[in-house]
């Protein structure tokens, strides 16, 4: 699953995936500004989670896995919460 929101307000509601793939690339949102105060929250079960962030945008993230895999992340304002139980959580800036 990709999605690529043009606004803040395609984020809106957590996404949910009981296993599989999901990236979120945020570098197609214009008015970074609108992403204040909001939180990206993500599901994953069992898989890769994958979110996209611009240069521009700092995020404090809040990620966790229940069982094996790894995290990698990067601190900020922009809140982002993840969470699985096996496989990789992955946030990146381009």
């Amino acid at each position: 699953m990709v999605i690529r929101p043009t606004t803040a307000a395609e984020i809106a509601k957590p996404i949910e995936l009981g296993f599989g793939r999901v990236e979120v690339d945020l570098t197609g949102i214009g008015d970074l500004d609108s992403l204040t105060g909001r939180t990206l929250e993500i599901h994953n079960g069992a898989g890769q989670t994958v979110v996209i962030l611009p240069e521009e945008l700092s995020a404090d993230i809040d990620a966790s896995l229940s069982g094996a895999g790894a995290i990698n992340v990067l601190p900020g304002e922009f809140q982002v919460e993840l969470t699985g139980i096996a496989g990789e959580i992955r946030v990146e800036q381009r």
